[in-house]
C-alpha cells in the first residue's frame, strides 16, 4: 500500500475481528472501533470510507465533512435518496462540497473492465 507521500495513521472499525484484520493488512499503527475518535485523535487530511454497511456511510460523510476532513469513499453515499439530500447540504454548511469523491470499483471487475475496452473503441 504505498503511495508517495501518504501515510496511513490509522483504522477504524466497530467490528473487533474486522478491525484486528484492517490493521494488520494496512499495517496500520492505530485501531479505532470508533471512527468518530479516529478523526477527532489522528485528525487526518483525507479519509477512505467504505464500512461494510452502506447505513453507516452518511453518518461517516458528514462526521468527516464537518471536521474539514476530505473524503473518498465507495458509492452510494446514502441508502436513501432523501438521506443523500440531507447529507449534502451538512457537507456543504462544513465547508466541504469538493473535497469529496465517490469511486466506483466495479472498473476492477473483468467483465466490466471489458466492457469498459469496447466502448472506448
Amino acid at each position: 500500500m504505498a503511495i508517495p507521500q501518504c501515510e496511513i495513521v490509522a483504522v477504524a472499525d466497530a467490528d473487533a475481528d474486522g478491525l484486528a484484520a484492517a490493521t494488520r493488512r494496512l499495517r496500520a499503527p492505530r485501531g479505532y472501533s470508533d471512527y468518530r475518535k479516529l478523526l477527532d485523535k489522528e485528525k487526518p487530511d483525507i479519509v477512505s470510507i467504505c464500512p461494510r454497511w452502506l447505513d453507516q456511510h452518511r453518518d461517516m460523510v458528514v462526521a468527516a465533512a464537518e471536521r474539514g476532513v476530505h473524503i473518498y469513499m465507495e458509492k452510494p453515499l446514502a441508502i436513501t435518496v432523501e438521506e443523500a439530500r440531507i447529507a449534502l447540504p451538512q457537507m456543504q454548511a462544513a465547508g466541504f462540497p469538493d473535497a469529496f469523491v465517490v469511486g466506483e470499483v466495479a472498473g476492477r471487475i473483468v467483465p466490466v473492465a471489458e466492457a469498459l475496452i469496447l466502448l472506448e473503441d
